[in-house]
């Protein structure tokens, strides 16, 4: 299932909606612990970002990538994530919500449990992550 919608989101020619696929799907590969998956689907979402125009939702896009990655403590791909901002104003979005993860792994009581990402299993009141692919 997994599989199915990885190759769904790759023939997307929408770059936002690849984006965000492919950065859902890594966040559930990153709940079954499977990091290089993971990060690799990230890095896949990072080429996608950078192709959505600029004037559209590339700031989000980066922004949940690099949440999801420093979720999983890849600062590399956080990084990577944030070098792709065209603006100040993203870069400061994008280490915005990094610093913010980073203090609530520090400190879980920081944690704002009912701040949910719109893409999200948890969003869609899905308890189990594989029925959140099949969203996609």
């Amino acid at each position: 299932m997994l599989q199915q919608a990885i190759i769904s989101a790759k023939n997307s020619e929408d770059s936002y909606f690849k984006a965000q696929a492919l950065t859902a799907i890594a966040q559930v590969y990153g709940r079954l612990l499977q990091t290089e998956k993971a990060a690799s689907l990230l890095q896949q979402a990072i080429i996608s970002a950078d192709k959505i125009p600029t004037y559209g939702y590339k700031p989000q896009a980066l922004k949940d990538i690099a949440q999801v990655a420093a979720n999983f403590k890849n600062w590399g791909l956080t990084l990577k994530a944030t070098n792709k901002c065209l603006s100040e104003d993203c870069k400061v979005e994008v280490l915005s919500e990094v610093l913010t993860v980073h203090a609530e792994q520090k400190n879980p009581k920081l944690k704002n449990k009912e701040e949910k990402l719109w893409w999200s299993a948890d969003f869609f009141g899905v308890s189990e992550s594989w029925d959140a692919l099949t969203l996609f």
